[in-house]
């Protein structure tokens, strides 16, 4: 969904945006899976991924947003431009613990100083309830259900496909597959089922255009070889 903020209307989440979004929970995954490893270099990794994760959502944000930010924009006027775009009386949550992930990754990256381990957790909750307030905020979506899916054509194939995404996060893989089998099925297959045949519809004119499309096919397969 948009809204509206002096007149101005936004625009509805895209493909780019769903897919750099993505990137941003990613990125906090690989930074909690580096967290959870007892050495000291997944400290330092997980602290520069934890940092990537946020950059990657305020790009995101700040595109969508139409906000006036610059290449190479540091955080506090990535948080200062997104605000500025939000309808009144609303902004961006946890600011302070932020620019304080912030100078941890600076320290890290530029000057070497090991982040403390027993903060790092408290970093990765507060970019998780960051990334769930603020997608809800200024995408009017929600963060850990971002998918391509919810930008297709409404159908079957579409349903099917949230329905494996529904049965993957209760962990149903076999469902899952099943139902992601039935999606490829309706997009590439049925064009080419042959039942038709078996209930006696054998006339040539039901045929032809599914001739035609074989012989487009593999004229385009001479094409490219």
């Amino acid at each position: 969904m948009s809204y509206k903020k002096n007149g101005e209307k936004r625009l509805s989440l895209d493909e780019k945006h769903i897919r750099q979004l993505i990137v941003t929970r990613y990125h906090l995954q690989l930074a909690n899976d580096q967290a959870s490893i007892d050495r000291e270099p997944s400290i330092f990794a997980a602290i520069s991924l934890l940092h990537d994760s946020l950059e990657a959502f305020l790009v995101t944000a700040s595109d969508f947003l139409n906000a006036n930010v610059k290449q190479q924009t540091d955080i506090p006027t990535y948080l200062d431009r997104i605000n500025e775009k939000l309808p009144e009386n609303v902004e961006l949550p946890f600011r302070f613990r932020l620019l304080q992930l912030n100078k941890v990754r600076v320290n890290a990256k530029h000057h070497g100083v090991q982040p403390d381990r027993t903060e790092l957790q408290g970093y990765l909750g507060t970019c998780r309830d960051f990334f769930e307030k603020a997608t809800k905020t200024i995408f009017q979506r929600e963060f850990w259900n971002l998918s391509l899916t919810s930008i297709l054509d409404d159908g079957e194939t579409k349903e099917l496909l949230q329905e494996c995404e529904n049965s993957l996060a209760q962990k149903n893989y076999n469902d899952a597959l099943t139902f992601t089998r039935k999606a490829f099925f309706l997009e590439f297959e049925k064009s080419y089922d042959i039942k038709h045949f078996s209930e006696g519809e054998r006339d040539s004119a039901w045929f032809f255009p599914y001739r035609m499309q074989c012989t487009f096919i593999c004229a385009k397969c001479e094409l490219h070889r």
